[in-house]
């Protein structure tokens, strides 16, 4: 599946980071395998250095959990300081399996395929909810408030994602009549290990 985001305007860090939250917590994210970040109308980036590269650690931390990425940036400039060029640099010196590749035009994208196969049998490992609900023969929505109440634990750690993605070999834990954790006001993560420029 191939997913096509157009920006306008000024764009600004929060709306990107906003898009790139909203596509991977979509349960649908895990078939995307291309994506288009159409930047070709933009009236500039309010972007700074230290922001392209927590953009970096965000999407090298999804990467980690989601299956491998094409993705294509539709600049017909590279952006303020390099920002397009400069994204891509930090994706790789973080060891991303994500190809990326910068663009003049949508119609020259067509070549995205031209950055080499994806591995088929490169599967995602199964999300937390999903082990959740086979361990204890529950409904979706049951395994899913299991994990969002915080009475789910990978390898001793509580995990409120039900979304995750758990490695082959972790031990999942689950005390269905456990309290309940508060999420707080801060954004949950996508992964139960802690991943980026905090750990």
């Amino acid at each position: 599946m191939s997913v096509w985001t157009k920006f306008s305007g000024i764009v600004t860090y929060g709306e990107v980071l906003d898009t790139t939250n909203t596509l991977y917590g979509n349960p649908r994210c895990d078939d995307v395998v291309h994506a288009y970040w159409d930047f070709s109308e933009i009236d500039g980036f309010v972007v700074d250095e230290n922001e392209v590269e927590e953009m970096a650690y965000v999407d090298h931390a999804a990467s980690l959990y989601l299956r491998p990425m094409k993705a294509a940036f539709i600049l017909k400039r590279p952006g303020p300081a390099g920002t397009g060029p400069q994204y891509i640099a930090h994706m790789q010196s973080l060891g991303s399996t994500w190809q990326n590749r910068i663009f003049p035009t949508m119609e020259r994208s067509a070549g995205l395929d031209g950055l080499g196969p994806l591995n088929p049998d490169d599967k995602p490992s199964p999300t937390l909810a999903a082990l959740v609900r086979e361990q204890l023969a529950i409904p979706w929505s049951r395994a899913r408030r299991l994990c969002e109440e915080g009475r789910v634990s990978v390898d001793g750690v509580p995990c409120l994602e039900p979304a995750a993605r758990v490695k082959t070999g972790a031990v999942v834990v689950v005390n269905e009549h456990g309290p309940k954790r508060r999420k707080g006001r801060y954004p949950r993560r996508r992964s139960c290990t802690p991943t980026g420029p905090w750990s």
